[in-house]
């Protein structure tokens, strides 16, 4: 196995990053260590190599060069994304975190019912929306609220038999339509996006899933959805009309996109708007499943479920 290449850097460390249960690994110096470990975040107590060494076994296994001028780097090994800032950015040197997909059983809906994550008319509302309405969902959420597991719920409830294109920075949503194309920025480099939405664009899908929207391609992928495209979408936001104020603002960083045609655009675009929180209890949970519909120039809300 490959990850066994890494045994020597990460001693007792190595015993997390194989361990099923654990799902993300926070190092910001070799005396700081954390795991996220079934939605608990614990310090890492064990010995390990120096964070250097970790870092360039890691680069060296996932063959990306490393050099005086390097500022972070994103890239994958196997189900782990690599994420890497080295001392030029770090004040502590080298720091990482890994974040990985190792789904032990199947991410839909009914799996999101079992964990808590939504009631069963919140489940059936977005399962009828996507089996048969084809409806386009914009999925909001903070860091850490469970939102790539969201949208790999949601595409598991597309009907098998439509074409999916998966647009992603990092190769982090599995799907097992044996429709879909699956394209990934070749550097990890969100810069790359752009280019991907241009590319799905010719590649007559269904559905188009984009794995998070952070700048411009923002405006492409909503122009897509109303050519008759019928998407879902990711985006950060601290509740819903901050997620729909970030999106609105990532638009205009298009040199095409005006302020007017903004709030239009994202209302002709998204059907519905799906919002989740992680608790303090480490728990995530739906909140607010809504319509979207414009009103005078402002967007507002019809609210279908509340958790």
């Amino acid at each position: 196995m490959k990850l066994d290449t890494l045994k020597k850097s990460f001693g007792d460390l190595f015993t997390q990053l194989t361990n099923n249960d654990c799902n993300e690994i926070i190092v910001n110096s070799k005396e700081e260590i954390y795991f996220e470990a079934k939605g608990q975040i614990s310090r890492f107590e064990g010995n390990t190599g120096e964070v250097s060494e970790m870092v360039m076994a890691m680069a060296d296994l996932g063959k990306v060069k490393i050099t005086e001028e390097t500022e972070n780097l994103r890239f994958n090994i196997d189900n782990i994304a690599v994420s890497i800032s080295t001392p030029k950015i770090s004040r502590k040197g080298f720091c990482f975190n890994l974040i990985k997909i190792n789904r032990k059983e199947k991410v839909n809906l009914a799996q999101l019912e079992k964990w808590g994550a939504v009631r069963s008319d919140g489940a059936e509302i977005l399962r009828k929306a996507l089996k048969e309405q084809n409806k386009s969902v914009l999925v909001a959420g903070g860091v850490g609220a469970g939102s790539y597991t969201l949208v790999e719920a949601l595409m598991d409830e597309i009907p098998k038999n439509y074409r999916v294109v998966t647009i992603e920075q990092n190769p982090m949503m599995p799907t097992d339509n044996p429709l879909s194309s699956n394209l990934v920025c070749s550097t990890g480099n969100r810069s790359e996006l752009s280019a991907l939405v241009e590319a799905a664009s010719a590649m007559r899908g269904d559905y188009i899933v984009i794995s998070e929207l952070f700048g411009k391609e923002a405006f492409q992928f909503t122009e897509l959805l109303r050519d008759g495209h019928d998407g879902i979408a990711h985006v950060k936001g601290s509740n819903v009309f901050d997620a729909l104020k970030r999106l609105e603002d990532k638009i205009l960083t298009h040199p095409e996109a005006s302020y007017s045609d903004a709030k239009y655009a994202i209302s002709e675009a998204f059907d519905l708007i799906v919002y989740q929180e992680r608790l303090n209890t480490g728990e995530r949970k739906i909140k607010t499943i809504a319509e979207l519909e414009l009103v005078e120039g402002e967007i507002r809300l019809n609210v279908l479920y509340r958790q």
